[in-house]
């Protein structure tokens, strides 16, 4: 990334209630920024090593790289930049095995436990709701194209959720496996 201008991020925390838009940057479609009005809050960055699909995330609260297990498994592990140890674990669920049904779990090292539900299978919406079932946030990408941007939902108790930045990633991230899948 050191051919980028690095920006200042605005603290996710300061958008809790809000609505904002992850935004591409460029035509490839490989970046996008997370906005909230004028704030810009998060850079994810798609990245590819050795037939394995990841995404750099960057915020204010620090950066982490998103990567797949294996060549054959959907599901994925957090980790901080530069460190080996998975922070969190992205398990989509599938149906016989095999066949992905739109959701998932975030296990996250410290306990937190996080749920990734698709919730309209026409407009492609998803949440993500913590252990007692209430969101933290939600996704919806434009229904003519996911170039005009997918837009994010923070609940108001999202600043108290000291995983959000991470989940805002992983909700894009997982968006954007499962675009790129369909495309092929």
């Amino acid at each position: 990334m050191s051919d980028l201008v690095q920006p200042t991020f605005a603290p996710i925390a300061s958008c809790a209630g809000r609505t904002g838009v992850w935004r591409p940057i460029g035509f490839v479609m490989s970046m996008f920024e997370l906005w909230f009005d004028d704030q810009l809050v998060a850079r994810l960055r798609s990245t590819r090593a050795m037939m394995r699909m990841g995404s750099e995330l960057t915020t204010a609260e620090g950066t982490w790289e998103f990567a797949r297990r294996s060549f054959w498994s959907t599901g994925f592990e957090v980790r901080r930049q530069g460190q080996d140890t998975a922070l969190a674990e992205y398990e989509p669920n599938t149906w016989l095995g095999f066949v992905y049904t739109g959701s998932g779990t975030i296990q996250f090292d410290s306990g937190a436990r996080f749920s990734l539900r698709r919730t309209d299978f026409w407009a492609g919406r998803y949440v993500i709701l913590n252990d007692s079932d209430l969101p933290v946030l939600t996704v919806q990408p434009s229904w003519l194209a996911l170039r005009r941007g997918v837009k994010i939902v923070l609940d108001a108790s999202s600043a108290r959720v000291p995983e959000t930045p991470v989940l805002a990633g992983i909700a894009l991230h997982v968006l954007l496996g499962r675009r790129r899948a369909h495309a092929r």
